[in-house]
């Protein structure tokens, strides 16, 4: 699910229905819940809407490895630009420039791309510590995005060179959190803010070796 930055009552969705579905809360009825949709005929992993054309374009990724972008403006019929990544299990995408992402996928792999040049990975990168990648999250004013998902979390930094992991949580063994899903969010440039399926909230700051004010739900 995705909320649009400009009109916050406009939502799109996917997920196991294999259907990106676009929703207005000001219009929504029984009877006729979505604006528009398309089927897909592929599990849709994540939705976002992008950046350069907020207002307009919705992106998506599937289990079966494509990326896809829709213009809303249009009859959601055909994908404005579709990428197929030849591998399955494309779980996520973040948007950290008009035309550039990084994606996740569920052998721990990111790709950083630029939508101008598709064919191309600018980097391809494994990360060390989330084993299956089910999040990421780029905050521009700390310069780097955070990745979550079985079993850990790490955050990366963006450079000259390419992506090189910054920090990840270090509180945390992969062997004995291997079944549980973190999801971090940036809570400020300095902080993230991580939860696990073992209910414990926790906020990192930079070190990431220690949380700052862990609670826990049970």
């Amino acid at each position: 699910m995705s909320v649009q930055p400009t009109s916050p009552q406009l939502i799109a969705l996917g997920g196991f229905d294999k259907r990106l579905s676009l929703v207005d809360l000001n219009m929504t009825t029984i009877q006729n819940p979505c604006l528009q949709q398309v089927l897909l005929q592929e599990v849709v992993a994540s939705v976002k809407w992008a950046p350069n054309n907020p207002s307009s374009h919705v992106s998506l990724t599937s289990d079966a490895g494509r990326y896809s972008l829709f213009d809303v403006r249009a009859r959601m019929t055909a994908p404005a630009q579709s990428i197929d990544t030849r591998k399955v299990d494309l779980f996520t995408h973040e948007y950290i420039g008009e035309h550039t992402l990084v994606l996740g996928f569920g052998d721990g792999e990111l790709r950083h791309l630029d939508l101008r040049r598709p064919n191309v990975s600018l980097v391809t990168a494994q990360d060390p510590f989330v084993d299956a990648i089910g999040r990421i999250e780029y905050h521009a004013g700390a310069g780097a995005f955070v990745v979550s998902g079985y079993s850990d979390f790490t955050v990366w930094r963006l450079n000259s060179l390419g992506a090189m992991v910054w920090s990840h949580s270090g509180g945390s063994s992969r062997q004995s959190h291997q079944l549980s899903l973190s999801s971090a969010v940036f809570f400020d440039s300095e902080t993230v803010l991580n939860t696990d399926a073992n209910g414990t909230v926790g906020l990192f700051r930079p070190g990431f070796a220690v949380p700052t004010g862990p609670e826990s739900s049970g």
